[in-house]
């Protein structure tokens, strides 16, 4: 994918968490790869997850690339290339998260900001400082050497396909009439030239502020709830998604299709399904313009 395509460069920085849109490494489809496959079960994993409400921007969305790129098989319509295990993470943050934004609190409570901000880092980034500095956080020892070829991992092929995100892309374009007047208003205000998507944005609602710009300014109890009520729905519609990936599961409604963009839009910013579709459509205005 090129830059103007998916706003990616090339990380300048080896060892360190690169920019937020820079190209996934090698090292980080790797140790998202390992993630997938089973170190969420690790002990404490996912009460750290629950304190950092996920994985940071870069890597729920870098999470999610993995495993709808790398993930080929699997139960439901499609068969694979679908967010399985983003969707029994992020279900259960939204739960966990819509559930303390709606309790009552006390009468003289004028700011809640502190429900939508992380208390713990990033596994991710952890575990890559720990590998590029040998710092040796728990249960990776040696990964390097084991990590070559892990679960059948082909590292250089995955990190291209990884990085091309074509079946993202595909998900985003198809459920973007549902998500994009949900987006937050301020991820939208972000993205370099995104008022060229005309129809697309064109009378879109207000939109739900995602946690990143919510958690910037003071958040008041009546807003709280009504954030917690959208995030509940959220929950509610990616439980729906979740069946649709199993055996013999029902066909997936467009609001479960779009519900897993919802919440790693709300916890993780906008930014890739954004620049994804706003790719999308000015490929699609390239290509009429040179039929005409």
């Amino acid at each position: 994918m090129s830059a103007d395509e998916g706003g990616l460069v090339a990380p300048t920085v080896a060892g360190a968490t690169p920019p937020t849109d820079a190209a996934l490494t090698q090292r980080e489809v790797r140790e998202l790869w390992a993630f997938l496959h089973g170190d969420i079960m690790i002990g404490g994993i996912r009460q750290h997850l629950r304190r950092a409400m996920g994985l940071c921007a870069r890597h729920s969305w870098g999470y999610a690339q993995v495993e709808i790129e790398l993930w080929t098989h699997g139960a439901g319509d499609r068969g694979g290339h679908q967010p399985f295990d983003v969707c029994v993470l992020y279900e259960t943050l939204a739960d966990d998260v819509a559930h303390r934004l709606r309790t009552r609190h006390a009468p003289w409570t004028r700011d809640l900001r502190g429900l939508v901000v992380p208390t713990d880092s990033c596994r991710i980034c952890d575990v890559l400082v720990d590998t590029a500095t040998g710092s040796g956080l728990p249960g990776l020892a040696d990964r390097d050497a084991a990590m070559r070829g892990y679960g059948g991992l082909d590292l250089g092929r995955s990190t291209v396909e990884a990085n091309a995100a074509t079946w993202t892309a595909r998900w985003c374009h198809e459920t973007e009439p549902i998500w994009r007047p949900r987006a937050c208003p301020e991820c939208v205000d972000e993205l370099p030239g995104d008022d060229a998507r005309g129809e697309a944005t064109a009378g879109a609602g207000p939109g739900l502020l995602c946690r990143v710009h919510l958690g910037a300014r003071p958040l008041a109890p009546a807003e709280a709830r009504h954030v917690g009520a959208a995030l509940d729905q959220t929950h509610v519609s990616m439980i729906g998604l979740l069946r649709t990936m199993t055996k013999n599961g029902p066909s997936a409604t467009p609001e479960e299709n779009a519900s897993w963009i919802e919440a790693l839009g709300w916890f993780a910013g906008w930014s890739l399904p954004l620049k994804l579709t706003s790719a999308h459509a000015a490929r699609d205005a390239d290509t009429s313009e040179a039929d005409r």
